[in-house]
């Protein structure tokens, strides 16, 4: 079992959350490089971001969420949540994006125990700020984040 992975309860099937793909060539092509490999491709929409990530993926101990009233934050980014990965897993889908040369997704993230109850708004900043500190950090050192 992937160690990233044991507080959250057994070995997770993999699954990818994606939130605001567009119906076009390259989200088909994503959605079928990972059929192909066996991964459940699940594309959340804004009705659905007052839910946490780990009920997004129907963990254990993350149920159903009632309905909420309030409005819920959203973003127009797109973004991938992974679960369940093996590290090969991991290297390939992101080794599918170079060699297909396929626009990379800018916000990515593998599912935590700390991020599972998260709404998307709330990983969705946090990868904002981590994203800005690694641009300024490759800015100082002379290089582009990819």
């Amino acid at each position: 079992m992937n160690p990233v992975f044991s507080k959250l309860g057994p070995s997770l099937p993999p699954a990818v959350l994606m939130f605001n793909f567009r119906d076009d060539a390259r989200t088909a092509s994503i959605c079928a490089y990972l059929k192909r490999q066996g991964i459940e491709t699940i594309s959340v929409l804004p009705c659905d971001y007052g839910r946490t990530i780990g009920d997004l993926l129907s963990l254990p101990g993350h149920s159903a969420q009632p309905p909420v009233f309030h409005p819920v934050p959203s973003f127009s980014d797109e973004m991938l949540v992974m679960s369940g990965f093996s590290q090969d897993e991991l290297q390939a889908f992101l080794a599918f994006f170079r060699a297909g040369a396929i626009k990379r997704v800018s916000l990515k993230a593998m599912l935590t125990p700390s991020n599972a109850g998260w709404i998307p708004a709330q990983l969705h900043d946090h990868l904002e700020k981590e994203r800005e500190q690694l641009e300024q950090a490759s800015k100082s050192r002379g290089r582009t984040v990819r």
